[in-house]
């Protein structure tokens, strides 16, 4: 989930993206916003983050098909991450 948010805001949860349909520290898409919510969940929180990822994969969280570079920068993150925690 920091790989995410690194990539998406730098870890900044007060970040403005130039898409208005997206918000907070991880750009989640605002289509979200009814599903969070009823699982309790904020909004813009790495855990509404790990809650997408795991119900929809990094591919499809990030939305490579129309930008993969977001997608590789992301898991250029992730595995970096994840050596550094090792």
């Amino acid at each position: 989930m920091l790989g995410i948010a690194w990539s998406e805001t730098k870890w900044s949860y007060t970040t403005k993206h130039p898409d208005k349909n997206t918000i907070g520290i991880g750009g989640i898409k605002r289509l979200w916003n009814a599903e969070l919510r009823q699982n309790n969940i904020k909004l813009n929180s790495l855990q509404a983050i790990e809650y997408l990822y795991l119900k929809t994969g990094l591919k499809a969280y990030k939305g490579t098909i129309k930008n993969n570079k977001s997608y590789i920068k992301t898991k250029r993150c992730i595995e970096i991450i994840k050596r550094k925690i090792k």
